[in-house]
């Protein structure tokens, strides 16, 4: 993640300044010589959310050395400890969201989250009919 962005995780939109940095900070660089506007730095912070969030989603669920019931629990446990500790962050996204809902990087975050689930279910309930599985 480029450092300036790093810096600016879990602030709110209107905490972005407008162009460059608040007064006195203006020797470094802005955020805007690598994006070109707020609604672009929403989506590249939606998009490494997405990456990290499958990533998590991946190592736990196809951890084959452990139970199904297990990861299981490792997930609830680790989800609810990402939300707690990235709530401002998932309130800033939110307000975005329209902007980068339909985005091809969105389906692919979707698809590829959708898949590990999948393949979790089939592993975890065997024997259930497919539309068990599913819903």
């Amino acid at each position: 993640m480029i450092p300036l962005l790093r810096f600016w995780r879990g602030k709110a939109p209107s905490a972005l300044p407008r162009r460059g940095w608040p007064k006195g900070r203006r020797q470094h660089r802005s955020l805007y010589q690598y994006f070109p506007n707020k609604a672009a730095i929403l989506f590249r912070l939606q998009s490494d959310e997405w990456r990290e969030t499958t990533g998590l989603l991946a190592t736990i669920l196809e951890n084959g050395q452990r139970s199904p019931l297990d990861r299981l629990r490792r997930l609830v446990h680790a989800f609810l400890r990402s939300e707690c500790e990235e709530a401002a962050m998932r309130a800033a996204l939110h307000d975005a969201v329209p902007l980068y809902r339909d985005a091809p990087e969105a389906q692919a975050a979707r698809a590829s989250g959708d898949r590990i689930v999948e393949l979790f279910m089939r592993e975890a309930l065997p024997s259930a009919p497919e539309s068990t599985r599913a819903t």
